[in-house]
């Protein structure tokens, strides 16, 4: 990983899964979370675009597939039940396309698709997923600073 030679980077870029009405945003759902995560923190600034299709008044308008959440595999039936006790709806293991069975991360883990109704209060609800224990990680549903008008480009706020 570049990251490693290169620990600050002038600027990193990537697009979003989907922003919302409140200029949050998810993406992550190629399931690189941990790598993309590193390399926005090492990135000055971390810089993401994306045009109007990925806009929405609310999560799941545009983006139908889930918030991609990253998860230890001992850990993804309790997270899972967590998940749907705590915010109802689905969350589902992704299943790989050309293997048999779970897709496997590059770092080793597996991947919940969370399925809100409507996702309100981003904020809130982020910070009680990132609670339950066995989440790795999620990329998702960060803040954003600018828009344009039929181009969102924004720099993910750090925290």
């Amino acid at each position: 990983m570049a990251v490693n030679r290169h620990v600050k980077l002038d600027v990193a870029t990537n697009g979003a899964d989907e922003v919302d009405s409140d200029l949050s945003l998810t993406k992550g759902s190629r399931g690189c979370l941990a790598q993309e995560k590193i390399v926005a923190g090492c990135a000055k600034p971390f810089i993401i675009i994306a045009d109007y299709r990925k806009v929405s008044k609310n999560f799941g308008d545009q983006w139908k597939k889930g918030l991609p959440i990253k998860v230890i595999h001992l850990a993804y039936m309790p997270v899972s039940k967590a998940l749907v006790s705590r915010f109802k709806g689905v969350a589902e293991l992704r299943m790989a396309i050309l293997k048999a069975g779970p897709v496997v991360t590059d770092n080793g883990k597996f991947l919940l698709d969370r399925k809100f109704d409507k996702l309100h209060n981003c904020r809130t609800v982020n910070s009680a997923i990132k609670r339950i224990p066995g989440i790795v990680t999620l990329l998702g549903l960060g803040y954003v600073r600018q828009q344009q008008e039929d181009w969102l480009i924004a720099t993910v706020i750090k925290r």
